[in-house]
């Protein structure tokens, strides 16, 4: 509950930066660079977002917004994970074992 709180107040925080208190569809997309920014990982983008659409999801069910601006945004597909690790070599095997 608390990452789930701290993830909302993340993109309310930034509302309040850019001086905006209605959270629209532009602001939602510049959220979403601010946190590709950040370097988190892709799962940590994803969680974040998810947080904020299943919060705006209830706003709308509560009718204090009328249309949840999180879901017009999508990720970029994660093509900066590496296919593979990279292989130890023989001296950091040596030095791993020797510990």
């Amino acid at each position: 509950m608390k990452q789930f709180q701290q993830r909302c107040n993340d993109f309310l925080n930034y509302l309040t930066k850019q001086d905006n208190e209605k959270p629209s569809n532009s602001l939602a997309m510049a959220y979403r660079d601010e946190l590709i920014q950040r370097k988190l990982s892709h799962k940590s983008l994803k969680d974040y977002l998810a947080a904020n659409r299943q919060f705006f999801n209830w706003c709308v069910a509560k009718e204090l917004i009328v249309c949840n601006p999180i879901m017009v945004v999508k990720l970029p597909k994660n093509g900066n994970a590496p296919t593979q690790r990279r292989r130890w070599k023989a001296v950091e095997l040596k030095n791993l074992f020797s510990s």
